[in-house]
């Protein structure tokens, strides 16, 4: 037998438009580099699991937001306050709501903004809509130096409330944003101005200070980027994060927008029939900032690892996308709300399952070829963080299915099966007599509720003859 080369088990989920390049994947785990002098260059992670902290309303969880000590939550058809000692207050009806909500606070009320325009205050005693007749039906809201900014609906003009006083407006307290094509899609105030993204641009507005309207453009800020769904925009890293026009994820470079995603994303994306309706957050956990995107049309959900560039898919068993939509960090907490029912989740690196219910784990190696040849797989070994089964029940004997694929994923073979270790059992997980391919790829997939971390793989091989 010859002897064991070091493979890759799958970095990113990169499914090219050509399988025979590559058709990696990674589905709830994500790559993590190891430092210099490890064992292994780098290990894939399991994503975190969802621990039940809070049932609020009858849900969906439609928008959350911190104020202060106390997070604000619209669940079905009402807004709620928490408090520290997670006290729950229902603060009343907001009426039907479609898709999810935009909020954001001036330090002394939450705003909330629905799909259909109507706008809500709330704060400690209660909430009340905003009713003044000069109000215009908006889009979207973002706060900067006292004021309430709305981005009107179907129009290129913003508008703006009284200065610390979101209840009151003036007709005249508006600009119409018409230095790029396109409609208003989102407003987001972001290091000290407020960025407006059009259907086929973004312009900047800076505080001037004029107390009749102290909002005018910088010109020398015109990005010919515009922005294709409003609940994509996210703030994290110390810049923002966005869904193109062109179907192409960016970050701010400065005034520049840049690339994130890669060409097997961007093929995902440009097969969706339905983009506008894309949401998006960012959360923190263990150094790794992920900016996580979901199609709620397509049912797909995806997360993208700022530090390391990767892309991985974020599944729910049997759903399709993943079950978190919205995101607050409350009480040192990182929460998402589900989009089914009114729970609100911690995001537990140390559970592996989401509220009970299975996590599917599933890495697909890029292919392993060499030219044309022939190459015999004699033994396949992946090492994981082995002896990590429970003392009882599903688990307490952890498996993990392998099956591979010589035709690029379109038929694939029988599944074998490998223990991962009982507790405190020290295993190596191997696979032998894997039979003979020019090109193959592997694919592992676990569901027991137990830590699976992959810290190496290798591949005893024979090369042939083309």
């Amino acid at each position: 037998m010859s002897e064991p080369i070091r493979i890759e088990f799958a970095k990113q989920a990169y499914q090219a438009r050509s399988k025979p390049l590559n058709s990696q994947r990674l589905v709830n785990m994500y790559l993590e580099p190891a430092p210099e002098g490890s064992k292994e260059p780098d290990v894939i992670i399991n994503t975190p699991g969802l621990v039940e902290y809070l049932d609020i309303g009858t849900g969906p969880i439609y928008g959350m937001h911190v104020m202060g000590g106390n997070m604000y939550v619209v669940s079905g058809d009402n807004a709620y306050r928490v408090g520290a000692s997670l006290g729950v207050q229902d603060l009343g009806t907001i009426g039907s709501v479609a898709n999810g909500v935009i909020m954001d606070d001036d330090l002394a009320d939450v705003t909330i903004v629905k799909e259909d325009g109507a706008a809500y205050l709330a704060d400690d005693s209660g909430l009340s809509q905003i009713v003044d007749g000069d109000y215009v039906a908006s889009s979207s809201v973002t706060t900067l130096h006292g004021y309430n900014i709305f981005t009107r609906l179907n129009s290129n003009i913003f508008h703006i409330g009284g200065l610390n006083n979101a209840a009151t407006y003036d007709p005249t307290e508006k600009a119409r944003v018409d230095g790029t094509n396109g409609n208003l899609v989102r407003a987001k105030s972001h290091k000290n101005a407020v960025w407006l993204f059009k259907e086929l641009g973004t312009e900047l507005y800076y505080d001037t200070g004029n107390l009749d309207f102290p909002f005018k453009p910088n010109t020398s800020a015109i990005i010919n980027r515009g922005c294709a769904a409003k609940r994509s925009v996210v703030e994290e890293d110390n810049t923002l994060f966005f869904l193109g026009d062109d179907r192409i994820v960016y970050k701010m470079d400065g005034y520049t927008p840049t690339r994130i995603s890669t060409f097997a994303i961007e093929k995902a994306i440009q097969g969706y029939a339905t983009i506008s309706d894309a949401e998006a957050f960012s959360y923190t956990q263990d150094g790794h900032k992920f900016y996580c995107i979901t199609f709620p049309t397509e049912s797909v959900s995806w997360a993208h690892d700022i530090a390391t560039g990767l892309w991985h898919q974020r599944q729910s068993f049997e759903v399709g996308r993943w079950r978190a939509s919205h995101h607050a960090f409350f009480n040192g907490e990182q929460l998402v709300g589900d989009y089914v029912n009114g729970k609100v989740y911690k995001l537990d690196l140390d559970t592996y399952t989401e509220n009970g219910a299975t996590i599917q784990a599933i890495a697909v190696t890029p292919p392993i070829y060499d030219g044309n040849k022939r190459i015999t797989h004699d033994r396949l070994w992946i090492e994981f963080d082995s002896g990590v089964g429970l003392t009882t029940g599903q688990g307490s004997d952890p498996q993990v299915m392998l099956r591979y694929s010589d035709n690029h994923g379109k038929t694939w073979s029988n599944e074998v099966w490998a223990s991962i270790g009982k507790v405190g059992e020290e295993i190596k997980v191997d696979f032998t007599c894997l039979g003979q391919a020019r090109s193959r790829i592997y694919e592992i997939t676990v569901t027991d509720p137990v830590m699976r971390h992959i810290t190496g793989a290798y591949l005893n091989m024979r090369i042939g003859k083309a």
